[in-house]
């Protein structure tokens, strides 16, 4: 793996900014920096400081946790986007420490993939065509921005007004590209769709919280996806819209060409009954819809790039553009519900009615039918430890492959009753068969086992985490399953790791778990057992 320093330092000289204005944006010191990248101090200490630098450089995903690793700190480990009603949600990390229940990370929707609209035919046709040749007649007779933005405004395009090229987009900008529409009519009047969805699309982010959002239109017409993705890429650009139209129908496009990452998607056709609904079609559906479109996939590209103050505003704002369908209503609680999740201190009662108004619009859904459950769960009011364990079972009748329900169902019920093994262990059996190489199921396995007093059993699950767990996390359970199996040694080595790997990368688990670990240490240096029959039943309703 490549130090720290490495990383950072190819990260920075990537997109040109001053040590000093990367420590201005941090709030640290010019030297603090200088010495991250020089390795003269071998890592941040907080780990908060490096999500910082992952968000600050625009890194992917895959970047920001390769940056994470480096550090010594757990990853993100946020899943690729899909559609909503998949429950595919990736290995399942050993890092909510050690036995949380794990939530699920949305998969949002196109809206809907390919969707296609008839428009009826318009009245009195000939007034629209008398109407459009006058005005095709009067701005050809003058070249005034009067009637540039009159052409604009009825979706009219004026001849020889080519936008010039855009400016790449700065450090902390958002750049949304608006193609020209490929005009594939033959002989009908050309539409300036790019400026009436610039239009549209300032009008919609001029509310939505964010700061330093640019929306531009590009010189040139982009044909197909890889030309989105290419003018998008030089450009540094968070979404390209582009499209084509002609008398019988428009497609639009909405691209996220991030670079490393799978191309997030979205396209609309709308199927023409007459020519004469093309003009009502682009003036009127094609830019609402587009803001809606623009909204919800810039949503998700902050949401995988693990900016949430920023995917938070989009959404919210999206709530003021949602369609009637309830596929892509859904998904955009099921989005607020967990990026409020992702806050420091969460509000679990929001928590919970984003996700209830997901399941309203969409029941069948399991991942917000299994963070629902995991916030009752963390909620721990009366009432909500049942509910829990229903949204569990509902997420894996609806979704029978979904690791995650079967890992968490089975947490839920030894928290209820850790006398009675049967059930949970055979839910983390199946949620094994679904997912081998998860860490989080391993180690889930490894610590229950032991607990059972089974830990001939766990042990060979307490290897396979540590194998697939660099954060130490799973070092910990193994210590557990050697210390009943009577190698002390072993086991005082292996929390040891444990604290040493938390002290730095999670000092909220390190403030919670440190003072009984070493007490188990002192205990197994006296050559003492310290899981009698009441502790172990306590570690497994912790």
């Amino acid at each position: 793996m490549r130090s720290f320093s490495e990383l950072l330092s190819e990260y920075v000289n990537r997109i040109g900014v001053a040590d000093a204005e990367l420590a201005r944006r941090l709030g640290v010191s010019r030297q603090t920096v200088f010495r991250w990248r020089e390795g003269q101090t071998q890592r941040p200490r907080h780990r908060e400081d490096v999500i910082a630098l992952a968000t600050k450089l625009r890194l992917e995903a895959n970047e920001r946790d390769q940056l994470l690793m480096s550090a010594g700190f757990r990853p993100e480990v946020v899943a690729p986007v899909g559609d909503v009603g998949k429950t595919d949600v990736g290995p399942i990390p050993a890092t909510q420490y050690p036995k949380q229940p794990f939530r699920d990370i949305p998969a949002g929707p196109a809206w809907p993939a390919a969707a296609t609209f008839l428009r009826p035919v318009l009245r009195r046709r000939w007034l629209f065509a008398a109407l459009a040749g006058l005005i095709v007649l009067v701005i050809g007779l003058t070249s005034t921005d009067v009637w540039q933005s009159l052409a604009s405004r009825l979706g009219l395009m004026i001849p020889g007004s080519t936008p010039m090229e855009p400016v790449a987009a700065t450090f902390d900008e958002t750049l949304i590209l608006v193609s020209p529409f490929a005009n594939y009519g033959s002989g009908q009047i050309g539409f300036n769709v790019a400026s009436r969805l610039q239009e549209a699309l300032r009008e919609v982010f001029g509310g939505s919280g964010l700061e330093q959002v640019r929306i531009e239109v590009l010189p040139e017409t982009i044909m197909n996806e890889a030309g989105a993705r290419r003018s998008g890429m030089q450009l540094a650009a968070d979404l390209v819209i582009w499209g084509e139209y002609d008398s019988g129908r428009v497609i639009a496009h909405v691209t996220a060409p991030g670079e490393g990452a799978p191309t997030v998607s979205q396209e609309r056709r709308w199927i023409l009954e007459t020519s004469e609904a093309l003009s009502t079609t682009i003036n009127t559906d094609l830019p609402q819809d587009i803001q809606w479109m623009a909204l919800y996939t810039l949503g998700q590209v902050h949401y995988r790039a693990g900016r949430v103050e920023k995917a938070e505003a989009v959404f919210e704002r999206a709530l003021g553009n949602l369609p009637e369908d309830p596929t892509a209503r859904g998904a955009v609680f099921n989005y607020l519900g967990s990026l409020e999740t992702q806050k420091t201190t969460p509000d679990l009662d929001k928590v919970i009615a984003y996700y209830t108004q997901a399941i309203e619009l969409l029941p069948r859904l399991p991942s917000a039918l299994n963070n629902r459950g995991v916030a009752y769960l963390e909620r721990a009011e009366e009432g909500d430890h049942a509910r829990a364990e229903d949204d569990f079972r509902k997420a894996i009748g609806w979704g029978p492959d979904f690791s995650a329900a079967h890992l968490n169902l089975a947490i839920s019920l030894l928290r209820d009753n850790p006398d009675d093994f049967d059930e949970p262990l055979a839910l983390l059996e199946q949620a094994e068969e679904l997912e081998p190489d998860s860490p989080g199921i391993q180690n889930a396995l490894c610590w229950d086992l032991s607990l059972a007093g089974k830990p001939d059993q766990a042990l060979p699950h307490c290897d396979e985490a540590v194998r697939l767990d660099p954060s130490g996390l799973s070092n910990d359970s193994r210590g557990v399953a050697l210390a009943m199996l009577g190698r002390h040694l072993e086991a005082i080595d292996e929390f040891r790791i444990f604290l040493d790997r938390i002290r730095t990368g999670n000092p909220s688990a390190y403030a919670r778990y440190s003072a009984t670990r070493q007490a188990w240490i002192v205990s197994l240096e006296n050559g003492l057992d310290p899981f009698d029959a009441a502790t172990r039943r306590s570690l497994l309703q912790d």
